[in-house]
Order: C-alpha cells, then structure tokens, then sequence
C-alpha cells in the first residue's frame, strides 16, 4: 500500500471516534488491527506507536511508566524486524523521552542524530514524515545555539526540496536555516531563505507563514539600519498574520520595533498607537517569548518619550529576562557537556574494552598461526628425518644384502656333514670369516643396528653367555637368509647350518618344537 492510500485509511477509522483520548486509542487499535489482516506492518505499528504519542502528551504518566512503554514498543520493533523509517521513529521517541522528560539533552541530542542518520537512507516521498523528524531536531541545535548543526541538517533535508509535499514544513525548515544564518552574523544568506519562504508562502496562499517571514525580513533590514524598509516590512508582515492566536507574541515583537523605529524619528503619536497594540496584545498572551528585545525597545520608546522611570523599569526587567534566560541556557549547556562526558566516558571504556579484547584475540590469533606454522615446521622436519632414515634404513638393508652376497663369492661350500666339532668348526668359521674381521664386523654391525635398532643389546642382555660367533651367527639368522643361504654365505654344508641350529637351541634353552626364528623375532 502506497503511503498516501495509508494516509486515506489512517484519517478514515479516525474519524469514526471521538478526538479524545479514549477515541484516538480506540481508533489506533483499528487501523492495527487492519494492517495486521491486510499484512500492512505499517499500518499494523500504529497501534503501538501511536500508544507512546499519547503517553508523551500525557502529564500524569511518570517517565518510568513511559520509558518502559518505549521499551517494549522497541521490543517489537526489533522482533519484527523494522526498517529504517520505524527505527527513525523510534529513535526520535527516546530523542523526545530523554530531552523532555529526562532532561538529559546529550542522549536526546544522540537519538536525534541516530534518527536523522536512518532518515538520510530513505526517500522523502516513502516517508513525508521525514521533514518533522528533522525538524525536531533543528528545534533543539537552534535552542542550544548549534547554527551551524542546525543549517546542515536543514541543508541536507532540503537536498529533497522538490519532492516535499507539505511546504509549510519546508518552510519552516528554511526559516530556522534563516535563523541561524543571520544569529551568526550572515544577514545575506538569511535573506536569501527568507525570501524564497516568501515567496513560495505567497504562492500558496499561507499567509501565517508568508508575514512571519516578511517580519523577519525586516528585522534582517533593522539589523542592518535600514529602519525605513524595516519597518514597511513589520507593517505588512503583521497585517498578513492577521489574527492568528498562535502568532500573537511575534505580534507583540514586531510592534515593539514599529514603535521603537517611530521613536527614532520622533514620531511620538505614531509609537504610542504601536504600543497601545502591543499591550493589548501582550494582555491576550501568557508566552513570554521575546521579552528580552521586547523590553529592550520599549525601554529606548520611553526613554526617547522621557518618560525615565518607565524607561529604567523596563530596562530592569530585560536585564532580568536577560539574566535568566541566560542562567537557563548556561545552565542546560552545562548540563549537556556534563552528560556529553558522561557519554563519551562510557564510549572510550567500551572502546578500551573492545580494543583489549580485539588485541587479546590477535594475539590468540598469532600465536595459533605460529603454533601452526611451528607444527607444519616440525612435521615437515619430522617427515624428512623419517625420510632419511628410511633411505637409510633401505641403504642399510641393500649394504648388508651385498655383504651377505659378498660372503656367498668369497666361501667355497664346505661338503660332508657336521659331527662332532663341526659346531665349533662353523664358530670358527665366523670368527675367521671375512664378515668376522674388525673391520668388517663393524660395518655389518652398523648397517645391521640401523636396520634391526637394538636387537644385538636386547640379545645379550636376554642371552649373556651367547659367545661373539654365537650372536653372528643369529644376526645372519635375522636377515631372513635361509639355512640354504646361510650355508652358502659361510661355506658349510647345510647340514652343518641345522646341526649349528639344534645346538644353539639347546643353548638358549629352547625346546624341539620352539622354531628359533620366533625366538629371534621375541627379541
């Protein structure tokens, strides 16, 4: 549904109640209702929203009632997943809540900015709601003396000029630029706006706002010393506000200048017929708005009419109105900074928070990408001493491969069989044997513990009588060769080979059934 279409239904169900506040509550549950069965969230949020408008207007509910209303609208708002024109709205609620309410301007002023930010992503003509929004927070940059704040937020509103529909709020966005402008001394720039109000006021037939801004004008002119057109200005700027009851205190204004600039040029009766206007104004007003300039010029009419006591009595009171209004806003800026540092006191320990825990998680982070890099450099180094050892380990195996085909060339097959001392014959053998000198022996030994890795110390120590031709002849036995083999490597028969066998296995007590290769591979 088009927003306009929204509009139409929203004003539909309300003028089926009463404009109280029983009646707006009644209708607000309709129009939810409604959006809820036609799967309209906008309309559907009205209901809630519209509640904490009323709350906010109502002078009996303590902020603590109203601050858990704007909770729990908050709570829904962020279950049903808003978009950014109902965060604005909600934003522009706490704004209202803290600055109101709370008295607590640097949130307001923060809800403000945060409702604001969320506007900029919207196009005016899916929220024409936009222009009040900014509004309020223009309102309070200008209360709190922030012209430059508040001429860039108009600015950046008015970047959309063309596309608002409702030009008296885009007028008053002008004004309050015109405002500022000419508060910080650039009297050109604000009759710039001031002038295209008045123009486009003119165009449509406001007349409230078309005289408010030829008033201003004038005292643009006024500023300037050109008291003539100044006070043509304030003459016909009045005369268009016409009878307005909400205008009359910048009535009461302008008179005072109409007055004061007749007192200049000493036209007494004609400041007098200003002022009888400005004091019937003034019975009809309880707004004490302006009272500062006000008392100001009426004390410059009398003191120029010579009438001093009157003169000193109103400059008593603009001096009092000056005080005060002085003491407020010194007062609320005081606030607000201390508020600020508040703020900004949470902000940097929250920052200090997150940048301790951002640096203990790089720190986390580096020394896991180090433990890694660590780990990889430790098993590629691991993998490559696995590697060398295997390369020696098949070096090893090939060495003691040619050592034992070596031993085959050198030994000529002794033939018969082995009786008697043959056994010692064959220890001898070994002893003498190529493989069985110094030299030799040691390199087999190295080549055999690489391959085998302590299987000559475990056999000793198991078998401590084993005698050096004993242990040589189980290492030969261990590289898997065959009594065949065997034979041939020592130059025996193989009858020797088996007798040598059943011998020994008497010797490490083994039984006839005991293979001594199960024996070798226990060790």
């Amino acid at each position: 549904m088009k927003t306009s279409e929204r509009q139409e239904k929203i004003y539909e169900f309300f003028t089926l109640f009463p404009t109280d506040s029983v009646g707006v509550m009644q209708a607000l549950k309709i129009v939810g209702a409604y959006g809820k069965k036609h799967g309209d969230l906008h309309l559907e949020m009205c209901e809630p929203s519209g509640y904490l408008v009323l709350l906010s207007k109502s002078k009996t509910i303590s902020n603590e009632t109203y601050k858990k209303a704007i909770d729990s609208v908050y709570t829904i708002y962020k279950n049903r997943k808003m978009g950014e024109v109902f965060l604005a709205s909600f934003e522009r609620k706490l704004a209202e809540y803290y600055m109101y309410r709370e008295k607590n301007y640097a949130l307001g002023f923060k809800h403000f900015q945060q409702g604001f930010d969320l506007l900029k992503k919207v196009d005016i003509e899916e929220y024409p709601y936009k222009v009040q929004e900014t509004l309020g927070l223009l309102y309070n940059h200008y209360d709190f003396e922030d012209y430059e704040k508040c001429i860039y937020f108009a600015k950046e509103t008015l970047k959309e000029d063309k596309k608002i529909k409702n030009r008296n709020l885009a007028g008053a966005l002008k004004m309050h630029m015109a405002y500022a402008f000419r508060d910080l001394g650039q009297l050109d720039s604000a009759d710039v706006y001031f002038n295209q109000v008045i123009d486009e006021a003119k165009d449509r037939g406001d007349w409230v706002q078309y005289g408010t801004a030829l008033c201003y004008l004038g005292y643009n002119c006024y500023l300037k010393n050109d008291f003539a057109k100044a006070e043509s200005l304030f003459k016909k700027g009045i005369a268009e506000i016409g009878n307005d009851a909400g205008m009359k205190p910048v009535k009461v204004l302008f008179f005072s200048y109409l007055a004061e600039i007749k007192s200049r040029d000493s036209e007494l009766e004609s400041s007098k017929a200003y002022l009888k206007e400005l004091n019937i104004l003034k019975a009809q007003t309880a707004y004490k708005g302006n009272q500062v300039q006000v008392y100001k010029n009426l004390s410059n009419v009398y003191k120029r009419m010579g009438d001093s006591e009157l003169a000193l009595a109103y400059l008593d009171s603009m001096e009092i109105a000056e005080e005060y209004m002085r003491v407020n806003y010194d007062s609320k800026r005081f606030i607000r900074e201390q508020q600020q540092e508040e703020i900004d006191k949470v902000r940097r320990e929250k920052e200090t928070l997150v940048f301790w825990r951002n640096i203990t998680l790089y720190f986390l982070s580096l020394v896991f990408i180090l433990s890694l890099i660590i780990y990889w450099l430790s098993l590629s180094k691991k993998k490559a001493e696995m590697l060398q050892i295997q390369l020696e380990l098949e070096h090893s195996k090939k060495e003691l491969l040619l050592i034992t085909e070596h031993f085959k060339k050198k030994r000529p097959i002794r033939p018969g069989s082995v009786e008697g001392p043959e056994y010692n014959s064959i220890l001898q053998i070994l002893e003498e044997s190529t493989i069985l000198t110094k030299e030799d022996w040691e390199t087999f030994k190295n080549h055999f513990e690489k391959v085998y890795p302590g299987f000559l110390r475990n056999l000793v120590k198991t078998y401590p009588d084993l005698t050096q031709g004993e242990i040589r002849f189980i290492s030969l036995k261990k590289l898997g060769l065959s009594n065949k083999e065997m034979a041939e490597t020592l130059g025996v028969s193989d009858q020797s080979i088996r007798t040598t066998l059943h011998r020994l296995r008497k010797k490490v007590n083994l039984s006839s059934d005991d293979d001594i290769e199960l024996l070798i591979q226990k060790i």
